[in-house]
């Protein structure tokens, strides 16, 4: 009921009791009454449009907040002031809460993107609720692959039994090879979630290729050491036996013992000295420090040390005229073994009677240096892989002329850290050009 208080109210009222004293009673007072009645009528409607049209606006503000809007409500209800006061601090609750939400998923949103990981989520009626970016791209899943089962998008058992088996309540672990046609390997596992909203089962991924490759590349690494090591070691061995059971008194077959003694432990004391190196560059402990180095007397000055040897094969060793400007930015020592190893390879390889040269040359922003031999050549099936650590070409070959397998390998190491790198050019029967590519020191054109 509309309150008689009002000032309209009051107001109509006295001016009935004004009508009233002026006509007297009971005349006057028939009509005071007659003007209250009319007064309370009046206000109660007016009221009941006024509170009509506060409960409407709190319903469309109640709307508006169920779908989401709460910044088009005003909550403006002069007739329940309590209630508009309790959605406006409820929106205000609303809109903090979902601003919050908001961020939490932008922030998941960003990891499970950023993330290497492949990551799978599955309903319990095994449909893929949720798949990251690493996941599509390390299964090929197509886009369309949310709410379908995970079987109609993937054909990999193994995954699909891990998922069954976190469905079932049993985490699982598993291990799948090339299984999107890239020849890749991955290790997974599969686990249950034990939350109760649509989320059942979590399956993650991890690429171990790279993982796998360097193992793989350790495993053979120590095999072939350790078949490299065993060889010489067999020989020394092989040969003092031999002089201890004797045959120090036949000065002839004695010289020719301790010849092999000697030439197989050079090729041990060699094969060690390489793995150091390869072991030093590989592991970053070689401080590499470049600064410039002139490479025409480089070359110079390591022709002359390999001269004898050079000699000692009936091998011509010439080094072509070079611009005294011309100066590569490396470190010395790192140039010296990568030129040494390539220039003592030449020398071995290239039969008496050949020649060997040494060059360098400028090219855009580097310098090129060179080692030409009249060898045998190399055939291109060999070419790609002659850097790997111990792959020869002609392996038995290379065993009788003392080479280890690694000096290539230091080669391209070296050659990398320096910031440049390295490589072959050779035909079978025309000899070979080994060459490196090495930073230009400052001011070089």
């Amino acid at each position: 009921m509309s309150d008689w208080r009002t000032p309209a109210a009051m107001s109509l009222l006295c001016a009935g009791l004004v009508v009233a004293l002026a006509l007297g009673a009971p005349q006057g007072l028939t009509l005071v009454l007659a003007a209250a009645v009319a007064c309370v009528g009046v206000g109660t409607a007016v009221a009941l449009a006024r509170t009509r049209a506060d409960v409407s606006r709190l319903a469309r503000d109640a709307e508006r907040i169920a779908h989401g809007d709460m910044d088009g409500a005003d909550f403006r209800a002069p007739a329940f002031p309590a209630l508009a006061a309790a959605l406006d601090a409820l929106a205000t609750r609303l809109r903090e809460q979902a601003g919050r939400l908001s961020s939490e998923d932008e922030l998941l949103a960003a990891v499970l993107t950023g993330m290497e990981d492949g990551i799978l989520v599955l309903r319990a009626n095994g449909r893929l609720l949720l798949a990251n970016a690493p996941a599509h791209r390390l299964l090929a899943l197509a886009q369309g692959a949310a709410e379908k089962p995970l079987s109609d998008s993937l054909r990999v058992p193994a995954l699909l039994d891990a998922a069954q088996a976190a469905l079932a309540g049993r985490a699982t672990s598993f291990e799948l090879f090339n299984p999107a046609g890239a020849g890749r390997t991955l290790v997974g596992r599969a686990a249950p979630l034990a939350g109760r909203g649509d989320a059942a089962a979590v399956i993650v991924l991890q690429n171990v290729t790279e993982i796998r490759r360097l193992e793989a590349m350790r495993r053979d690494f120590v095999a072939s050491a350790s078949h490299e090591l065993r060889t010489p070691v067999a020989a020394i061995r092989g040969y003092a036996e031999t002089l201890a059971s004797g045959a120090l008194e036949d000065r002839e077959a004695a010289s020719r013992f301790v010849s092999g003694l000697t030439r197989q432990a050079e090729r041990l004391s060699s094969l060690v000295d390489d793995l150091l190196d390869l072991s030093r560059v590989e592991s970053g402990s070689m401080r590499l420090q470049p600064e410039p180095v002139a490479a025409g007397a480089f070359l110079a000055r390591l022709a002359a040390s390999a001269e004898e040897r050079a000699a000692a094969k009936d091998l011509r060793l010439t080094v072509d005229p070079v611009d005294a400007s011309l100066e590569a930015l490396v470190d010395p020592k790192g140039l010296e073994l990568v030129i040494g190893n390539l220039l003592d390879n030449a020398i071995k390889y290239t039969p008496a009677g050949g020649s060997v040269r040494l060059g360098a040359q400028r090219l855009e922003g580097a310098v090129r240096i060179e080692v030409r031999d009249t060898g045998p050549g190399i055939e291109p099936r060999h070419q790609a892989r002659i850097f790997e650590r111990f792959y020869r070409a002609d392996a038995g070959r290379a065993r009788d002329v003392g080479g280890t397998g690694l000096g290539l390998a230091i080669a391209k190491h070296v050659a990398q850290q320096s910031g440049g790198d390295v490589g072959v050019e050779s035909r079978p029967g025309a000899g070979s050009c080994f060459w490196i590519r090495l930073p230009a020191s400052r001011g070089i054109a």
